[in-house]
């Protein structure tokens, strides 16, 4: 069973039913919906923050996405379950790209490393992803309607 199945249930979507290709699609898709939500959870942690700064939308949007998974890095290692060296064996990495990521340094990982981030941060933070599940699921009947 893939990580996205229970989404995808909830969804109305029966998964065993779908192709290989169309499988890969929704995941994907479910994929970009979670990272969205993700990045409006962070915007909305830092709203304080990016009112000082009096930046425009766009400004705050690249500022947004160029911190995005140094933000993800920094609320496990706020759990205080993983170090460093723990989110870099959870997602087969070495240390340094970790250490990069979490200094600001790399800013742009790889797929596959953010994939195995958000299946981490998802594992340590699951009433965080049980609420944008909510919200996600929401979204879309809304836009069925």
């Amino acid at each position: 069973m893939s990580a996205t199945e229970p989404l995808s249930y909830l969804m109305g979507v029966r998964v065993p039913h779908l192709s290989f290709h169309e499988r890969k699609y929704l995941d994907a898709s479910l994929f970009l919906l979670v990272v969205a939500e993700l990045k409006l959870h962070f915007k909305r942690q830092h709203h304080y923050y990016l009112k000082l700064l009096k930046s425009n939308a766009h400004k705050e949007q690249v500022m947004l996405d160029a911190d995005f998974t140094r933000e993800i890095v920094k609320d496990i290692l706020l759990t205080q379950e993983y170090s460093i060296d723990g989110i870099a064996r959870y997602a087969n990495t070495y240390t340094d790209v970790v250490y990069d990521i979490a200094l600001g340094h790399n800013i742009n990982p790889s797929a596959a490393f953010l994939q195995q981030l958000i299946a981490l941060h998802l594992s340590v933070k699951p009433n965080l992803y049980r609420s944008l599940f909510k919200k996600i699921l929401v979204d879309i009947k809304e836009e069925e309607a």
